[in-house]
């Protein structure tokens, strides 16, 4: 991530003032005659003399002092450093090209530099960890100023980016050895509990200050780019509480503008760690058991527009749909963002304070994530603004983009506002046939998630039919597919007319293959998608859903985060395709959308804490049994799917694994607490769960409902809804609402006084 500019605050010391402040010993030296001839004066000279030690004290200093001392983090110094190679054409001039002999030997002796610094770091002793007091030693010093100095060796513009980031690459391989990454952690912690780098005053102690300063941007610079850094720093016992620590002791002063430049550096430094760690998936967990969100909220209304920036995106990583109302409560920091990127978007690099535009969109894209947030968005007005990136953006703040237009395109209060917004939808077409890859993936995404919207526009309408004609002509007999097509016989005499789907997320792909090929192996025809990069990858989804008996969701955050599989998740929910639930990440509950959508359906928990043939035995039941129309025994089943914190409960779709929830338990849903009421007279939920269309209708005539989109129920989704009723009633209304499209108010009543009487209607 990029933090800001910022003023130095050591001065940088000259050769000659570092001459100077040694200890002086003159001693006379002769002349030689010819040179005395020409001058007058003298014939001897001082000379200057100290000690190696002395000399090496104040050396070292001076390159700590100078080797990074306007940097912040490695996206402000490549700005920096590709500003100055831009101010003077005579400059380049005289530059030497290397040649690409030069450039190889250059990086080759880089890494050799590495390799010995991490080999010294086998038998170097950073300091004294039993005396107070203790310096660090001048080897381990010398260490971490080569580590921190890495990241610049060389610049941008020098050699291909590409080459640049190979050799950061290699250099974070080097420091991802057990023993170099265990000491540079080690180190900082120590170093951050002992705080013996500033004195009382706030002034920093440069024997001190230097080396945790050199430990400090080495991991914010690597753990920006290297992900093994990244959940180390993690995974380290003692290394986030000590950066929480100092968050929590420096904020006052921080939020009164009353700190020492060095000590706001030091808070800007262990807020880019934590904001760096949090970016990866796996390390969310381990942030909020150390209780980092409600610290990060007392920075949101930081004076420092880098240090609310780097809160904001932390929070967006971290926070859960339940915990969404914290950062919507503040509408402002959302329109800060995207006033930052505005600025960004206008300057010739695409940064501002530091950060890029691909940044700051990813930061808006991670706050669309919580359905909370996606209309406020809207609201604050990110759609102008991520057309433009659309416009102007390089490939990656354009990926950016479009990713976070496709999540928002998720929430039906938006899809009007996405319609309407002057050339954006025409910009989603236009690109959706100038690229290719995932970049024409995503908008086709778009596109697909807006078909309904569009088919209703007079502008758009050809839009839609083309999107959709594309799906008629779609087949599942893709060359990243794994499909059986046939009638295929199970080993239990049951007949299969289609296939089970597996809608999964990639990270999950490798024990995904191993279920599938279990599955096959038992005579289940299966539909699974290798990746997610085919042409026509949503048509043909589509069409597997239509064509499948059950469709089986591999559920994780990375699952529930992904538009692609939402997509395949909401459609599976629309066609009303037989559910089966399986848990890929230890620990995961569904909520937000997908919570919804599985309700309490029992799941198969495939993270690891069982066998996975335990697993698979009764997954393999769950297929059969769906596929038989709910005849045979399930077993085998994990508990259901309520998330007690962030409510998973809403209109599912039919399953022969979807129980009703009990009712008088208590539920906590987006922060609304309920305890649910059971009904006066019990529901005859097997009659009910039979009924055909006539007596759907004859219900529906009773209550003036029968032109209602309620006639398209079945009878197993007339017991959900009646269950959801009195278990979550705010979520039962936002399905007349949302879903069904039962808005007014006398249309309401009457659908409330049909539920209310269904457990009497004969």
């Amino acid at each position: 991530m990029g933090t800001g500019p910022s003023t130095p605050g050591i001065r940088q010391m000259n050769t000659s003032e570092a001459v100077q402040s040694m200890p002086r010993l003159t001693v006379t030296q002769q002349v030689s005659p010819e040179k005395a001839a020409d001058k007058t004066g003298p014939k001897t000279v001082p000379v200057v003399m100290a000690s190696p030690t002395l000399i090496f004290d104040i050396c070292l200093i001076y390159c700590e002092n100078n080797a990074l001392l306007n940097g912040w983090t490695s996206d402000e110094a490549e700005v920096r450093t590709e500003a100055t190679d831009g101010d003077s054409e005579e400059k380049k001039k005289i530059q030497k090209k290397e040649s690409p002999e030069e450039v190889a030997e250059k990086f080759q002796a880089g890494l050799k530099k590495i390799q010995a610094k991490c080999e010294l770091l086998l038998t170097v002793k950073p300091r004294d960890l039993e005396q107070e007091g203790a310096p660090f030693t001048h080897d381990f010093r010398q260490c971490v100023l080569v580590f921190a100095t890495s990241y610049f060796y060389f610049k941008i513009g020098e050699i291909p980016m590409s080459e640049i980031l190979r050799y950061r690459a290699s250099v974070g391989e080097f420091m991802c050895q057990p023993h170099v990454i265990k000491t540079l952690l080690d180190s900082v912690a120590d170093g951050l509990k002992r705080r013996d780098f500033f004195d009382e005053s706030g002034k920093m102690l440069k024997e001190f200050w230097f080396p945790m300063k050199n430990m400090l941007l080495t991991l914010v610079n690597y753990s920006d780019f290297v992900s093994a850094i990244k959940f180390n720093i993690a995974e380290h016992e003692a290394l986030i509480p000590q950066l929480l620590t100092i968050l929590e002791s420096h904020r006052e002063a921080h939020m009164n503008k009353t700190q020492s430049e060095e000590q706001e550096k030091l808070v800007k430094w262990c807020l880019s760690i934590l904001h760096n760690c949090g970016s990866l998936e796996e390390n969310v967990p381990t942030l909020r058991d150390h209780g980092t969100i409600p610290l990060l909220l007392t920075y949101t209304d930081s004076p420092a527009a880098t240090i609310r920036l780097s809160t904001l995106a932390t929070l967006a990583d971290l926070v859960n749909e339940s915990e969404a109302e914290l950062l919507r409560a503040n509408p402002k920091n959302f329109r800060f963002i995207l006033q930052k990127l505005e600025k960004a978007l206008k300057t010739v690099n695409h940064r501002d304070v530091g950060w890029s535009a691909a940044e700051l969109v990813r930061a808006i894209r991670q706050l669309a994530r919580n359905d909370a947030n996606k209309a406020i968005l809207v609201d604050q007005g990110c759609l102008p603004v991520l057309l433009e990136t659309v416009q102007v953006g390089d490939e990656t703040e354009l990926q950016e983009a479009l990713d976070c237009l496709w999540i928002l395109s998720f929430d039906d209060s938006n899809k009007q506002h996405i319609e309407s917004e002057p050339g954006l939808i025409q910009a989603v077409w236009d690109m959706y046939h100038a690229v290719s890859g995932k970049a024409q993936h995503t908008c086709q995404g778009i596109l697909w998630s807006m078909r309904d919207t569009l088919q209703e526009s007079t502008d758009f309408k050809h839009i839609a039919e083309e999107i959709m004609s594309i799906k008629s002509q779609a087949t599942p007999k893709h060359e990243n597919i794994v499909v059986v097509e046939d009638a295929v016989e199970g080993p239990e005499g049951s007949s299969f007319q289609g296939h089970v789907m597996i809608s999964y997320q990639w990270a999950n792909q490798e024990i995904i293959k191993r279920i599938c090929s279990e599955l096959r192996a038992h005579g289940i025809p299966v539909w699974i998608d290798i990746d997610y990069m085919g042409g026509s990858t949503l048509q043909a989804m589509a069409q597997a859903v239509e064509d499948s008996f059950a469709v089986i969701i591999a559920m994780s955050q990375k699952y529930k985060d992904s538009p692609n599989t939402r997509a395949e998740a909401e459609y599976t929910f629309q066609q009303r395709k037989p559910i089966i639930p399986l848990i890929m990440q230890r620990g995961y509950k569904p909520d937000g959308w997908l919570g919804l959508i599985l309700g309490s359906k029992l799941y198969y928990d495939f993270s690891g804490n069982y066998s996975f043939e335990s697993r698979m035995d009764g997954l393999r039941k769950a297929v059969f049994t769906v596929a038989g129309r709910g005849t045979g025994q399930v077993d085998s089943v994990d508990q259901p799917l309520v998330a007690t914190k962030a409510g998973a409960v809403a209109l599912t779709s039919p399953s022969v694994l979807t129980p009703p929830t009990p009712a008088g338990h208590a539920l906590s849903i987006k922060g609304h607490h309920y305890t649910t009421r059971a009904p006066q007279h019990k529901l005859d939920e097997q009659k009910i769960s039979r009924w055909s269309q006539e007596d759907v209708s004859k219900w529906l005539s009773k209550y003036k409902l029968d032109e209602s989109a309620l006639k398209d129920v079945t009878g197993e989704e007339i017991v959900f809804l009646y269950n959801l009723k009195y278990e979550a009633p705010e979520f039962f209304y936002n399905c007349l609402d949302k879903k069904l499209h039962i808005s007014l108010l006398m249309d309401l009543a009457n659908a409330t006084k049909a539920f209310k009487d269904l457990s009497t209607h004969t």
